[in-house]
């Protein structure tokens, strides 16, 4: 993260405006000329480490997965596809609590299930920029995706759904400035520069998210965004209508 800050001028002079994974400050930092997951892709052990990462930051009280739970009615829902959900520990919050859910996390992270859960948690590999393989679910998840992309990749993202798709994300939402603790603030704005730097990607404002998904499909409902007590990631919803 270090050597990517130091160069975020030069990367924003070298490639202005552009959209494009490969074009990060991480990739000048270390000269690369892919994104940084293509470069986990090939390097097994850093990958490992960055599945640890997501692991401990899911272990923080506030940054939990169980919140989606809290956050959302489940009562009617059979079906859930978790959507780059690395080792799966989202997956296994939900399972956990809701026992008639079946959840498939699409991922290349395989890591082991509790023996409880694996009859209702499985592990599909998967590009999810194209067509999802498992169609007529109830839910698609996506935590902490979003951010990882410009918006030229979202929107691709998610087109490669389908009509009638409910689409939750689990993600960061930048507040308006002075509507919350400027340390909490300036939490989330950080958030905003390390994606920048790592995936010439960005945080975005609720206007960005609705703008996201009408820009998608004007099918696509906007539903909100919910903000959980003791939670810093925040939940936006749409449903993209038939």
């Amino acid at each position: 993260m270090w050597p990517a800050a130091t160069q975020a001028v030069p990367a924003l002079v070298k490639w202005p405006k552009s959209q494009k994974p490969q074009h990060s400050v991480f990739a000048i930092a270390h000269g690369l000329e892919t994104h940084v997951f293509d470069m986990l892709a090939e390097q097994p052990e850093r990958a490992a480490r960055f599945a640890n990462a997501m692991v401990y930051f899911n272990s923080n009280a506030d940054l939990a997965p169980h919140h989606i739970y809290d956050t959302f009615d489940w009562e009617s829902v059979s079906q859930v596809v978790d959507i780059g959900g690395s080792a799966g520990s989202t997956a296994v919050a939900l399972a956990t609590r809701l026992p008639q859910v079946s959840i498939v996390i699409q991922d290349q992270a395989r890591q082991s299930i509790p023996p409880a859960l694996a009859d209702r948690v499985s592990f599909i590999a998967h590009d999810f920029f194209h067509n999802k393989p498992v169609r007529d679910v109830d839910v698609y998840h996506f935590r902490w995706i979003f951010h990882d992309w410009s918006d030229r990749y979202c929107l691709k993202l998610l087109r490669a759904l389908k009509p009638g798709a409910r689409v939750i994300v689990s993600d960061f939402v930048v507040p308006e400035s002075g509507t919350t603790l400027r340390y909490k603030g300036g939490l989330v704005r950080g958030f905003d520069l390390a994606m920048m730097e790592l995936f010439n990607a960005r945080e975005r404002e609720q206007r960005d998210w609705q703008r996201l998904f009408e820009e998608a499909d004007s099918r696509f409902r906007f539903e909100g965004v919910k903000a959980m007590p003791g939670a810093d990631p925040a939940f936006i919803s749409a449903t993209w209508q038939p």
